[in-house]
């Protein structure tokens, strides 16, 4: 039986962990005794990880609404109301005396008891006046609309005929799977006019900004070059976004962090979205293959080469780690897709990070794994989507969820603006397109996994056979 439930966020609890993490180690370098273990952050990482995991486990999983084909709970109260038994669905602005006064639109299924929700917003308690606070009220209010048949909060053109929201998995077939890795050697003969797209979309203020940080801690030749290997890496990405047919917005350079080509969509099938994930280290790795060729050619007379090579392979490495975000956590997330336990896959990826993290001392991990725990959140809310647009068996537009997000949302002008309504609209966009995203099959599984290990091996070599060039050694050290 399809059953769904829609948690409370965990953005607060993330916070929090974060502010504790941070508290502890300042309070160690403080204190500064002999006493403190040799890498005091990772123990204040321990402590602030400790936080979090007490509270998903305890507080987080007691609150939320839990639905299926018979009926609706409330996680909180245990209180369960057959569909059956919504006599009538009360919508009502009240009042809420949080930090100031806010004033939400509500709604409660009333029935032998009552359940009310809303989306009382983000850093607020989990629940309020009974009231349970959710992101995806809209979508609960949906269900319970079509689930209770209370037309009179039909959005117009409802009821029509229900499409399977849920796209099966595609059986394997060579010639599409071998299209993938075909389509960068058709692109050959049009390679330069690609490039000059992909140019287009760099937003050159990132790139100064990327080089001015980076000429603070080496050469100005050396912060251009590094630029420059993470700009091919991230062409491969934004490549791989272009002929998997989703618009590109631009290639983002972050200081120290690396950079991001970011999409204006998503792909409509997993594979496509692995495809994406490890095309930037294709190009990284070519790349770092490239100069280390170069060096070896001449006889290990530009070092030069060499030490980027090993930066190169070093940098490609480190985003092939299986941890989200990283890319290889995203192919481990599109791997996942497929099987229910792809969320607790996702997780398992957050604890090993934090584990290379302590044991390796390195704090950018740290850092990198709670970005991933903000987007985690984003996964545990996009994977009820799935199964709640199966059980709504009604087709849900952008339009129709912001029909229902009208009536569990603030009234006051200055927190429901046109900004925020088209976030919502963008927001449910997404997760509607990712929960129906076709998983990949087995055939095409093997073959990522299997380009995946052969990346991993050629960079690994890449680090062996430069490791005695002068400056080669240095990138571990970088991230601690």
């Amino acid at each position: 039986m399809t059953e769904v439930t829609f948690r409370s966020r965990i953005a607060p609890y993330v916070v929090g962990a974060a502010l504790m993490t941070m508290v502890v180690y300042v309070v160690f370098l403080v204190v500064g005794t002999s006493e403190l273990p040799d890498y005091p952050f990772g123990l204040a990482a321990l402590v602030g990880g400790g936080n979090l995991a007490w509270n998903l486990l305890t507080k987080a999983r007691k609150h939320g609404i839990r639905v299926d084909a018979s009926g609706i709970t409330d996680v909180f109260s245990q209180v369960t109301l057959a569909w059956s038994e919504i006599a009538t669905i009360k919508l009502e602005i009240l009042q809420l005396n949080l930090k100031r006064p806010a004033v939400i639109r509500v709604a409660s299924l009333v029935g032998p008891r009552t359940i009310r929700f809303a989306d009382i917003g983000p850093g607020r308690p989990p629940r309020v006046d009974g009231i349970a606070n959710l992101d995806s009220a809209a979508l609960v209010l949906a269900l319970a609309t079509a689930r209770s048949a209370a037309a009179a909060l039909y959005p117009p053109g409802w009821p029509a005929p229900a499409p399977d929201p849920i796209a099966e998995p595609q059986r394997f077939d060579l010639k599409k799977l071998g299209g993938i890795g075909a389509a960068t050697i058709k692109a050959g003969p049009k390679l330069f006019a690609i490039v000059g797209k992909l140019l287009k979309g760099i937003k050159l203020g990132s790139v100064v900004l990327a080089i001015g940080a980076y000429t603070l801690v080496w050469s100005w030749q050396f912060a251009l070059a590094l630029v420059g290997m993470i700009l091919v890496h991230e062409c491969g990405h934004a490549f791989a976004i272009w002929r998997s047919g989703v618009p590109v917005k631009g290639i983002y350079f972050i200081p120290f962090f690396g950079g991001a080509a970011v999409s204006k969509g998503i792909a409509k099938t997993r594979a496509r979205a692995a495809y994406i994930a490890i095309n930037g280290p294709i190009w990284g790795t070519l790349l770092a293959l490239g100069c280390f060729t170069a060096f070896a050619i001449g006889d290990g007379e530009r070092p030069f080469l060499g030490t980027l090579a090993a930066w190169g392979a070093f940098i490609n490495l480190f985003n092939l780690l299986p941890i989200f975000p990283l890319d290889g956590g995203r192919l481990l997330a599109s791997l996942a897709h497929a099987s229910r336990r792809g969320v607790p896959i996702v997780a398992a990826s957050l604890v090993l990070g934090g584990a290379v993290a302590y044991f390796a001392h390195l704090e950018l991990l740290v850092l990198v794994g709670i970005l991933g725990l903000f987007e985690l959140g984003n996964r545990l809310a996009a994977a009820t989507y799935g199964p709640a647009l199966a059980l709504l068996a009604h087709p849900l537009s952008a339009a129709d969820h912001e029909h229902f997000a009208h009536h569990t949302a603030f009234v006051e002008p200055e927190r429901d603006t046109p900004a925020r309504r088209e976030i919502r609209e963008q927001l449910f966009t997404h997760r509607k397109a990712e929960a129906e995203q076709t998983p990949m099959t087995f055939a095409q599984a093997v073959v990522m996994l299997a380009g995946y290990v052969a990346l991993v091996g050629a960079l690994v070599a890449v680090l062996y056979l430069t490791a005695d060039i002068a400056g080669s050694g240095s990138p571990l050290d970088f991230l601690r």
